[in-house]
């Protein structure tokens, strides 16, 4: 557990009510009365002492700054009841406004750190919150990338080497294990596509400009099929190119549907 997440434990997520608030004051100061009489002898239990201040600090980070003020004149009404147990020689007065001096110090800061946790755990949970929203978004975007056989790609262009997404892979007739770069791919495209694949690449590189693009591939079991093809050139901060991202479509059946209507229209011409 990080040292920031310990004290939320003592804070609770709704207010304290009276009587929780009154348990937790008293239980700390309980314990500081036991630590100052284990330390100094039982007969001295009950004065003045610096173990009222993590006592404090505790009632103050639970339940707010009345707790802790609460808890402050508790301490010092203790040890004006039971004067007699403070070192003699001392100047009562003086202890006494150093005690309370020191005690206000330690509720004015306990209360800022309470503010300050709860701040940091509300935008934790902002944050989770936030976190959760995209991974569904993404869960989704996923999800209607793989039912529209949508294929996400992302290259490197000075290395050569790139990023396919799952269903690109499925696009390519490929095993997603198998490497992702421009010669795989451009070794798949139909030999009569090829050189147009090529020079919208290069295009693309010189002018920054990637136009779509249908083209056929060939799948290792030797069947074909239609990509579309859209893209997007990124440039750094210099205007240079460096990367290209984009999508790859399977319009197969779209293409086949097109091919049978236009024979059917090349046959009604005949006839």
């Amino acid at each position: 557990m990080t040292p920031v997440a310990w004290p939320l434990r003592l804070i609770p997520r709704r207010p304290p009510t009276f009587l929780e608030g009154l348990a937790v004051s008293v239980l700390a100061g309980a314990v500081a009365v036991l630590v100052r009489g284990a330390l100094v002898g039982w007969s001295q239990t009950l004065g003045l002492s610096g173990t009222y201040f993590p006592a404090i600090m505790v009632a103050t980070v639970y339940g707010g700054a009345r707790w802790g003020w609460a808890t402050l004149l508790a301490a010092l009404g203790v040890g004006l009841v039971n004067r007699a147990s403070l070192p003699p020689g001392f100047y009562l007065p003086g202890m006494f406004v150093a005690f309370a001096l020191s005690g206000a110090v330690t509720v004015l800061v306990a209360s800022a750190l309470r503010h300050a946790l709860l701040h940091l755990e509300e935008v934790r949970r902002a944050q989770e919150a936030t976190q959760d929203a995209l991974n569904r978004s993404e869960a989704r975007l996923r999800l209607a990338q793989d039912a529209g056989s949508v294929g996400r790609w992302d290259w490197a262009v000075a290395p050569g080497a790139g990023v396919w997404s799952p269903p690109l892979y499925r696009n390519l007739g490929l095993d997603p294990v198998a490497d992702a770069n421009v010669r795989s791919l451009l070794d798949m495209v139909h030999p009569e596509d090829r050189e147009k694949v090529r020079q919208v690449n290069i295009i693309a590189v010189k002018d920054g400009r990637m136009d779509p693009i249908e083209y056929r591939v060939v799948w290792p079991d030797g069947s074909i099929h239609w990509l579309l093809s859209r893209g997007e050139m990124l440039r750094d901060d210099d205007g240079t190119i460096v990367r290209a991202v984009g999508v790859n479509i399977d319009v197969t059946e779209r293409r086949m549907a097109f091919e049978q209507v236009r024979e059917s229209e090349a046959r009604f011409l005949a006839l």
